[in-house]
């Protein structure tokens, strides 16, 4: 296996994580992790599969686009997140080799489980960052 040639960062990071205990699953880009789209579980799988399979299509406004899911579980309007394409594309990548399938269980005592993206688990790469080791 090949490894890309610019590696995901940060600044290109579309990742997911389990919501507490349940099956319920957040969406965001980690640039702005304050904003989030809810997702049950039956709406995820379907969503991520569209995603592989190329058959999702974003609106896009040049390099930006918006990711716009409706999820009747979670609620009738529209839910909106704003990425860009290079994170867009690292997600897509990442899911067709199943990168965000079982999802990590919630650590004791915390209320949401690690953000998993592209380039692996946000808590790990911070670590590596902070004391050069995950």
């Amino acid at each position: 296996m090949t490894e890309p040639s610019t590696p995901p960062s940060l600044d290109s990071a579309l990742a997911v994580r389990r919501v507490g205990k349940t099956t319920m699953v957040h969406l965001c880009d980690l640039t702005a992790p304050d904003r989030v789209i809810l997702m049950s579980a039956r709406c995820w799988v379907d969503w991520k599969a569209e995603v592989m399979e190329d058959l999702f299509r974003p609106h896009r406004d040049g390099d930006q686009i918006t990711i716009e899911i409706v999820d009747r579980a979670v609620g009738k309007a529209a839910q909106r997140l704003f990425t860009t394409e290079v994170a867009y594309r690292a997600f897509q990548s990442a899911a067709k080799t199943g990168r965000f399938d079982g999802l990590a269980p919630v650590p004791y005592g915390q209320k949401h489980g690690p953000w998993i993206w592209a380039g692996g688990v946000l808590q790990e790469a911070e670590a590596k960052a902070l004391h050069g080791a995950a």
